[in-house]
């Protein structure tokens, strides 16, 4: 009953902060942006979107997650957090080792996006409805492309470790390890209220927190997150709109002919993630046939081993907070994916 309580206590205060973020975001500063982006540029200039974009983007992570972050860590429990465990520090694994894991990562994560696309992709042609998603291309000009660099490249990688994997599994898991992995890998898929990405930042997200609790360090999960994205930027400056709804319909010869460069760049991105995937597979099961130990994850020192990890994560998502926190993400997902939110 005590460990039930310490794991309920701390889903509560990822909750809570989940909550906060939602709360200064969706109700605060989304309040802030257009006047905001007003006092830099008129909504007739060419580049009024994109600054509108990066301003969202500064003020979601230096405010929507530095605010919840500081007030967690100026609470005892977070102050003894940071003295026990602190975050940047050199990797209990061997660079070698995190080298490896960070291709087992990638293949991973791609070969969820890809069963998860085909299954949508199936189901929307199955009942003749098109779901929305967000739209992370960039716009043909160099500022918008740079936008995209530094919102995506530097401070997701950055501020989003620092919220899951720094915080939230760190908080959580001296209470376990894999069912730590599993709710907040959840958590951060439903976190991005996209349908497209929600299988496959979950995939990520349960990646990143087994980095984090292999290695003791954020460094390996942050660099993953850094690489991943670095190759998602590129893809947004060549893959717009347009030529996502060709690619998928299948209309490839539409693209090769209105667009041979694109068509050039997108075949070479894709043989680069086939590469990554392709290595990753290889390296697993070299891993799992010669080293099955580097999977194996110590019990956290609490862990007093009177639950299995599966009634861990039920108990996980039993906190209130985190139930509200839950149905809320899902709700918004769904409304995002029928069109009702931009």
């Amino acid at each position: 009953m005590e460990l039930k309580k310490k794991i309920r206590s701390s889903s509560n205060i990822n909750g809570i902060l989940l909550i906060l973020f939602d709360l200064i975001v969706m109700c605060g500063l989304q309040l802030l942006i257009d006047p905001v982006t007003s006092l830099f540029a008129a909504e007739s200039d060419a580049n009024y979107e994109s600054l509108y974009t990066l301003i969202a983007f500064v003020l979601q992570y230096f405010v929507g997650v530095g605010v919840p972050l500081l007030i967690f860590y100026s609470t005892s429990k977070g102050k003894e957090l940071s003295k026990k465990q602190p975050l940047f520090v050199k990797p209990e694994m061997p660079w070698k080792w995190v080298i490896k894991f960070l291709f087992i990562s990638f293949a991973f994560v791609y070969i969820v996006t890809l069963v998860f696309n085909f299954i949508m992709n199936m189901i929307q042609i199955i009942s003749g409805v098109d779901f929305s998603a967000v739209d992370f291309s960039a716009d043909d000009n160099a500022f918008s492309r740079i936008v995209n660099v530094i919102a995506m490249m530097f401070l997701a990688p950055f501020f989003e470790e620092l919220l899951f994997r720094g915080t939230f599994v760190r908080n959580s898991s001296r209470y376990g390890t894999w069912h730590v992995i599993i709710a907040t890998g959840i958590l951060f898929g439903l976190w991005h209220m996209n349908y497209e990405q929600t299988f496959a930042t979950t995939a990520f997200g349960m990646v990143g927190a087994f980095l984090y609790i292999k290695t003791r360090s954020i460094l390996p999960s942050m660099l993953f997150h850094f690489c991943f994205n670095t190759i998602g930027t590129i893809q947004s400056f060549f893959v717009n709109a347009d030529i996502k709804e060709k690619a998928k319909a299948g209309d490839v010869l539409s693209i090769m002919k209105d667009d041979p460069q694109t068509y050039i760049l997108m075949s070479l991105m894709g043989l680069v993630i086939i590469g990554l995937m392709v290595t990753g597979i290889v390296i697993f099961a070299n891993e799992v046939s010669k080293h099955p130990e580097s999977f194996k994850l110590d019990k956290a020192p609490e862990d007093s081993g009177e639950l299995s990890e599966a009634k861990k994560t039920g108990v996980y998502f039993s906190a209130p907070a985190t139930i509200i926190i839950t149905a809320a993400l899902i709700v918004l997902t769904v409304m995002r994916g029928a069109g009702f939110m931009v």
